[in-house]
């Protein structure tokens, strides 16, 4: 009776949805934008290939890139790490086991298993509600929000870990520490077949962070430790790999830059904290923040040389991957979006909102521009069961005529989690209709709400 019930309010539901969303296709001449970049007579398709079926549906993905007709995929399953290699054509998959903990360097200060971080652990502490204990059964990903004051809890697998003091007030992570010692934040893929691999452990202090090397003959080793470049009192919020094996250190208020041999080349003072850091093809790093003195988000060129910020690119991006795809074109995988610069022209174009291909939970930092112009990344699907991963290609095709839908676009500020869900699924069950979605407020880019709300009010 029960599930019948719930059947017919859904039912109920989508048919309400469908009704009231069918006036907002009458409006859909009065739009002045297209919904998505792809221009007259093309759309966005999008194709996933499910890679669970070869990885296992236990434990979470690490990190995965593509290189080469091959998809690389860090994955953990109860504290065991693998590299899975899979040949995208055939999907053949060739794992490698991955044992980081033989050659990182012992660290006094690294935490025991289950001991909060920043904390004086105390043979007394009865806060079970605060912290699990060692053998807490949990499903991998597990969120739970605690009381007003803004308490974030997030469970691994197994309840092995150490909880970190987070950047918003009382914000506590779970970490699993895995056999293999360390988690992997991130790694490149050399054309000899060597792979380089960004290292993250967790001491009492925060994040270390580590850089090794597998050869193409299998052979694991440490290349350097940026442990010592980093006083103990600083919270380092983000690391990224360089392709020649140095990184980036993003502080709370500036980055550090580490060379190839785990030197420190310089660091710059930006004054606010960092959303994101890229280099484009010749090797130059940028970064981007918000700019009291300019209002806004701005993307500033780092000259480590001279430890200052330059003028940089007119980006606006707060979040995600910003990636070079060929001159002065630039594309930003986003929550909600992504977006293409043109930095020459300063024109700025939305390619699509993911809505729109009905994608949810997007790894945005395994985002991708191919050089046959297609776009990959990996997407994770949340179910009562689990969790499962796609590895999902994006290309720019044709409108068959044929098979075209009639569309009603909704148009919005903001879209939250239950319509979107709501439309998703509405769109999956229509032969004939298909739900656009024109979202105003752009949450990825900068943030101007009167801007896009005149839009908005034109619609």
């Amino acid at each position: 009776m029960r599930s019948k019930l719930i059947r017919l309010v859904s039912i109920v539901a989508v048919m309400i949805l469908a009704i009231s969303l069918s006036a907002c296709g009458k409006k859909e001449e009065k739009v002045k934008e297209p919904i998505d970049g792809a221009g007259e007579g093309y759309e966005f398709v999008a194709k996933s290939q499910s890679i669970s079926d070869i990885i296992g549906s236990e434990g979470y993905v690490e990190k995965a890139i593509a290189k080469n007709g091959k998809l690389y995929v860090v994955h953990n399953a109860r504290g065991t790490q693998k590299l899975h290699v899979i040949d995208l054509a055939t999907l053949e998959d060739n794992p490698i086991e991955l044992d980081f903990k033989s050659i990182l360097p012992d660290n006094e200060d690294t935490l025991p298993e289950g001991e909060p971080a920043n904390e004086e652990p105390t043979g007394n502490d009865t806060s079970a509600d605060e912290t699990p204990a060692a053998d807490t059964e949990a499903t991998t990903g597990d969120v739970s929000e605690g009381e007003a004051d803004g308490t974030l809890t997030i469970v691994q697998e197994e309840g092995r870990g150490d909880f970190l003091d987070g950047d918003m007030g009382d914000t506590y992570m779970y970490e699993e520490v895995g056999d293999g010692g360390a988690d992997v934040d991130d790694l490149f893929v050399n054309d000899d077949g060597s792979i380089l691999f960004l290292l993250a452990t967790y001491s009492e202090y925060g994040r270390n962070y580590s850089v090794c090397k597998r050869d193409s003959n299998g052979s694991l080793s440490l290349v350097y430790s940026a442990t010592d470049l980093v006083d103990k009192d600083e919270y380092v919020s983000r690391a990224y790999l360089k392709e020649d094996g140095g990184i980036y250190l993003t502080k709370e208020s500036s980055i550090l830059s580490v060379d190839k041999d785990g030197k420190k080349e310089g660091e710059i003072e930006v004054g606010n904290w960092i959303q994101s850091v890229f280099t484009d093809k010749e090797g130059n790093c940028y970064v981007t923040f918000w700019s009291q003195g300019e209002s806004g988000v701005v993307c500033k060129k780092a000259d480590f040389s001279q430890n200052t910020l330059s003028d940089g690119l007119k980006i606006a991006a707060n979040n995600g991957r910003i990636y070079q795809t060929d001159g002065d074109i630039y594309v930003v995988a986003g929550g909600d979006a992504v977006t293409e610069y043109n930095v020459k022209t300063d024109e700025k174009k939305k390619l699509w909102d993911w809505i729109n291909l009905d994608l949810f939970n997007v790894d945005t930092e395994s985002f991708l521009v191919n050089d046959d112009g297609t776009y990959s990344f990996i997407v994770a699907n949340y179910d009562d069961e689990g969790t499962t991963y796609d590895y999902v290609t994006v290309s720019k095709e044709k409108i068959d005529p044929a098979k075209a839908k009639t569309e009603l676009v909704y148009g919005c500020a903001y879209l939250d989690w239950n319509v979107r869900t709501k439309i998703s699924a509405f769109n999956k069950s229509q032969d004939k209709y298909r739900i656009r979605v024109k979202q105003y407020i752009d949450y990825d880019g900068d943030y101007d709400e009167n801007s896009y709300m005149e839009q908005y009010a034109r619609f």
